[in-house]
């Protein structure tokens, strides 16, 4: 477990309904290189049509400005791609988004590093509901933390 994600912690046990400000200083360089070799290989390609075999040529480099860009505010995650599941009783297909590699990097990496540690802090409640794994907890989680 990072430094970050323990300071985290710690800042949200000892002091629950504080605001937290400045959250993505804990998403270090190693933060999105870490978590994209958790991501799934076989994923399709978003809408930069980069799969994660072609990302990993040159990864460190590719990471490291990854990385800077977040901090510098200069990356912007581009739209997702639209994919169309078909309803098995014919009716209006299922709309899908797929992300871009690096979107889904940071996604994660924010998700590990400074989401994740907020809520095992034991400070949400609430019963689960919807359907999407994570879903609840995170909704909880957002109308606990209005200023976020």
């Amino acid at each position: 477990m990072s430094q970050a994600v323990n300071r985290i912690r710690h800042v949200v046990k000892r002091h629950p309904g504080e605001r937290l400000v400045a959250l993505l200083q804990h998403v270090n360089r190693a933060s999105p290189g870490e978590v994209s070799p958790a991501l799934r290989k076989d994923a399709s390609a978003g809408v930069d049509e980069v799969v994660w075999d072609t990302y990993a040529k040159g990864a460190e480099a590719r990471l490291a400005d990854l990385h800077d860009r977040m901090h510098s505010e200069e990356f912007r995650a581009p739209p997702s791609r639209r994919g169309y599941l078909p309803k098995e009783n014919g009716g209006q297909p299922l709309v899908l988004g797929v992300a871009a590699l690096e979107d889904k990097s940071v996604q994660k990496a924010v998700m590990d590093t400074v989401l994740e540690p907020i809520h095992d802090s034991g400070n949400s409640s609430g019963s689960a509901s919807g359907s999407a794994p994570g879903a609840a907890r995170m909704m909880r989680w957002m109308r606990q933390r209005p200023g976020l």
